[in-house]
């Protein structure tokens, strides 16, 4: 998929959360250690709309922000009966907050219909979570002044500027295995989805 994308012009970088050190190091990750997308998710945002990104090169990204880690442990740790509770404790570290509304759940497999329903409508970035019976992923997208942008931390950082060509490439990557052999995010997350809108960092205000 990542090789397909970076055909396409979508590819911004490729990551793999499963290849980066918390994954495949000793070291202070805690509950970060088998898996951190919701603390990628969210400094992710957080740094976009600080005009900023995760370092990369060569379009590959390798080595993404450790303070992921701490969003993750904290979203773990919570205590909340559903997903906005998760994602409120994962943006905690980075002063940021969910908005109060473009907050939507449906109770089925994820679409690209529905995500792309919910971030069209206004600028800004959303957090995303997907739940399916053994399992839960988190991503996030953004709709900025620069285009449409989707973030999974399983796979890539992609940028599209068409609304149309964005929402097809949504429903390709729900789609398709993460990794061979495997699940679509279809197939596997079907029993909730789950989209929530992010507020800037406190001290960035309204920068998109």
């Amino acid at each position: 998929m990542q090789l397909t994308a970076k055909q396409k012009g979508w590819l911004v970088y490729a990551i793999n959360q499963s290849q980066s050190a918390p994954l495949t190091q000793p070291g202070p990750w805690g509950s970060a250690h088998d898996g951190y997308c919701i603390g990628l998710a969210a400094k992710w945002a957080s740094l976009m709309y600080q005009g900023q990104d995760f370092p990369f090169s060569n379009q590959e990204c390798g080595n993404p922000p450790w303070q992921s880690t701490i969003a993750q442990n904290l979203s773990d740790s919570s205590t909340s009966p559903d997903q906005l509770g998760f994602w409120k404790a994962a943006l905690t570290p980075f002063s940021c907050s969910l908005t109060g509304f473009n907050a939507e759940r449906r109770n089925h497999a994820p679409s690209a219909a529905f995500f792309c329903q919910v971030a069209f409508r206004a600028y800004g970035c959303y957090g995303i979570t997907m739940v399916g019976p053994n399992g839960a992923h988190a991503v996030a997208m953004r709709n900025g002044k620069d285009g449409m942008h989707l973030f999974d931390a399983n796979r890539f950082h992609l940028r599209i500027n068409n609304p149309p060509i964005f929402q097809a490439a949504v429903d390709w990557w729900l789609s398709n295995p993460p990794f061979a052999g495997g699940a679509s995010y279809t197939s596997r997350y079907t029993t909730a989805s789950h989209i929530f809108g992010i507020k800037p960092p406190i001290q960035i205000g309204s920068l998109q």
